[in-house]
This record gives C-alpha cells, sequence and structure tokens, in this order.
C-alpha cells in the first residue's frame, strides 16, 4: 500500500512538471492546447493549472482571438517567480545584470570599481549589488542566486582562481563573495558563460569550443563553430543560465 502511495505521488509530481514544462516552452498556451499536446485529461490538467496558479508560478492573463467559439484564456508562466543575477568582474569594473526564468536581461548596470584583493573591495561589491536589488524592488526570496564570471582559471572545485594574470586575481575566493551576499554564489570562468551562451541559443549542439580574441576592454569575438560577436554583457548574462536551466525543472517539484 506504501508503494502505491508513493507511485501515486510521484505521477502526480510527473504531470505537474509536464505542465509547467509545456507552458514555459511554448510562451503562451491555453488549456484546450495542453490537453490536446499533451494527451491528459481535462481534469488533470485543470488541477495542475489551479495549483501552479495558486504557488505562483503561472498566470492567466488575456484571451487569444475567437475561433468560432468561446475565447481561450491566455497561459504563461510568471516569468519573474525567480531572479537570477549575473556579475562580470573586470579590472576597473563590474557588471550586474538580472535574468527571469526565461534567460532576458531585466536590468544592467555597469559600476567602476578597480579590483583589488581586499575586504574594502569585496565588501563595496556586495553593498552595490544589494543596491542594485533594492533600488529595483526584487524580493529577495526571489533571488535564486548570484553568479560570477571572472577573468582566470577556476579550480575544480569552483572555490577560487588559481590563476589570474591579466587582472591579478589569483587569490580571488568564492567565499569573498558568499560571505558578504545573502544568497548561492557560484563563480565561472568568463569564457565558459561564453560557450553556455551558444548552447543556450543552439539547442541542437550539446557541446561548444571557444576562442576568444579580445578587439577592445568590453568586445570579444567567440568561435562557436562560426563566429559570433558578442558584448562584455552578453557573457555576464550566460553565466547565469545554468541556473535558469536547472531551477525551471526544479520549480514544479
Amino acid at each position: 500500500m506504501k508503494e502505491k502511495g508513493m507511485t501515486t505521488i510521484n505521477l502526480k509530481k510527473f504531470n505537474r512538471n509536464k505542465v509547467y514544462q509545456y507552458i514555459y516552452q511554448q510562451k503562451e498556451t491555453s488549456k484546450l492546447q495542453i490537453v490536446r499536446d499533451l494527451q491528459m485529461g481535462l481534469s488533470t490538467v485543470s488541477q495542475n493549472l489551479n495549483e501552479l496558479e495558486q504557488d505562483g508560478l503561472i498566470c492567466r492573463n488575456g484571451y487569444f482571438e475567437s475561433t468560432g467559439g468561446r475565447k481561450a484564456q491566455i497561459i504563461r508562466i510568471v516569468e519573474d517567480f525567480r531572479i537570477s543575477l549575473g556579475l562580470g568582474i573586470l579590472k576597473d569594473m563590474f557588471h550586474i545584470v538580472a535574468v527571469n526564468l526565461y534567460g532576458e536581461v531585466m536590468a544592467t548596470e555597469t559600476i567602476e570599481l578597480p579590483y583589488v584583493n581586499s575586504d574594502t573591495y569585496y565588501t563595496s561589491l556586495a553593498e552595490n549589488v544589494e543596491t542594485f536589488i533594492l533600488n529595483r524592488q526584487y524580493e529577495p526570496e526571489k533571488i535564486e542566486g548570484i553568479s560570477i564570471a571572472t577573468q582566470g582559471i577556476i579550480s575544480p572545485d569552483g572555490t577560487a582562481v588559481i590563476y589570474g594574470d591579466i587582472m591579478g586575481n589569483t587569490q580571488m575566493k568564492l567565499s569573498d563573495f558568499s560571505s558578504r551576499l545573502p544568497y548561492s554564489c557560484h563563480l565561472e570562468h568568463d569564457s565558459k558563460s561564453a560557450a553556455d551562451l551558444e548552447l543556450w541559443n543552439h539547442p541542437q549542439f550539446d557541446s561548444a569550443l571557444i576562442f576568444l580574441r579580445f578587439i577592445r576592454e568590453n568586445i570579444c569575438t567567440v568561435g562557436f563553430l562560426s563566429i559570433f560577436v558578442l558584448t562584455r554583457m552578453d557573457l555576464i548574462v550566460t553565466v547565469v543560465i545554468a541556473d535558469v536551466l536547472r531551477l525551471t525543472a526544479q520549480l514544479t517539484l
């Protein structure tokens, strides 16, 4: 009996996740479209939609154009149910970007702050990040985490920069950020972020080989089967993409 109960619970979670992921992929859909495409019963879909709406994960706003019958209500995910932040640490400044669950940019800011491996630097950076969040009225509980992109080779466990000749940030540690910011933090090499962006934009590929060549301080070219030109802010955005992907898979569990 216990095994049967666990199976039922797992099935409900599976259906809930399936409905949410479908809405996420479609961006806009209707109840009957979900029923048809997922081949689920109307009562099952209705129940899952009600639960997802009650939990703040989806919203129903507006109607599709009528095709002859009753207008279908438009169903979408709540794009800012969770927000991820990205920091791009450069020698003379750092960039902040906030993205929603689709990885779309909600806000950006560039702050002049020359990098120095000191308590004063990391404290000032953290204060600026908190001000960025406060000024945009983001609720702290909505912040999924902060990913930090920097120029330097990151240790295998992701806890420190083990070689940073360009910026002189060999002593930079993940704890320098996580001890000052009350959010989950992640440290990443900015070139890997460029690869993440290409995989995000080209889901048909499962791996990326990149080459970086600096043209100006904030511009680089990225080779990925063909050549793309990305701004440095594009690279900052991509460092949070992995968090967005993981989060959308877990939100409904």
